[in-house]
């Protein structure tokens, strides 16, 4: 028999208070150190959003501001030098914004798959042609004819992604791979570099949002990329991984299933 305590409780009531508020306080303690880390990822994305906003607008301010002020002392070629790389800014601003949007949209279970026939090899080679980067004589395609449903749009983002990604963070001139291939039932993306590489234990954190983690320092962008391309993938029902390539770097892959094209 349970002995009484002058409180009216017994042993084992005491225990079983003690053992609740001990779980409470472990609990409370774990709470707090996960709202440190998001307050110190909420400033790190901050900061990095902030950078990427400020460099290409005060780019774009600047060189407008000289096509403004020119009083006939630029030359129509430099003129249209001057344009091509406020295009180009505008771009990169363009790309950045439609990337918040869309994790934002996914997120919020807004943005559903809307599938469609058509050819991935041509799918391909309008994204890397379309690429605004000087970079793009790195990339080299083996791309098969798949015919196939997909997303279009959301498998051009996949792409172009996982391309910008691998551009950015490995040596200048080392070379880029893209290939694609029929698998499963689906279709098979593959992106190789001769960066670095993804140490093992950072091969899921780097798909999670505002995350950079193995990449170079200082390295531009603000950790959205990778992880649109894993939301992306997960929303038609395929996945996105990374892992060694042989010969040293990174192959980042991802898998989409075909399913049922959308009435045109």
């Amino acid at each position: 028999m349970a002995k009484e305590r002058h409180d009216g409780s017994t042993d084992e009531q005491r225990r079983e208070r003690e053992s609740s508020m001990a779980h409470a306080y472990e609990r409370e303690h774990e709470v707090v150190e996960e709202l440190r880390a998001l307050d110190e990822l909420k400033n790190a994305f901050l900061s990095a959003l902030s950078h990427e906003l400020r460099t290409p607008v005060t780019a774009i301010l600047g060189l407008a501001r000289t096509i403004e002020n020119d009083h006939g002392r630029l030359s129509p070629d430099e003129v249209r030098e001057f344009m091509r790389r406020i295009a180009s800014k505008a771009s990169k601003l363009d790309r950045l914004l439609n990337d918040l949007l869309d994790l934002d949209r996914l997120r919020h279970g807004m943005l559903a798959p809307a599938r469609r026939l058509g050819n991935i090899a041509d799918l391909v080679r309008h994204v890397t042609d379309e690429l605004d980067t000087p970079d793009r004589e790195r990339i080299t395609l083996d791309v098969d004819d798949v015919l196939i449903s997909i997303d279009h749009i959301q498998a051009e983002r996949i792409i172009e992604n996982l391309v910008m990604n691998a551009l950015t963070h490995t040596p200048p001139g080392s070379p880029v791979w893209i290939s694609t291939c029929e698998e499963g039932g689906g279709v098979l993306f593959t992106v190789e570099d001769a960066g670095p590489g993804i140490p093992p234990d950072l091969r899921t954190v780097i798909f999670e949002p505002f995350r950079q983690a193995g990449m170079k320092p200082h390295a531009p962008g603000v950790g959205i990329g990778l992880s649109l391309v894993a939301r992306f993938a997960d929303s038609q029902g395929g996945r996105a991984w990374v892992e060694d390539r042989e010969e040293g770097g990174a192959r980042f892959r991802v898998f989409l299933p075909s399913g049922p094209a959308e009435a045109p």
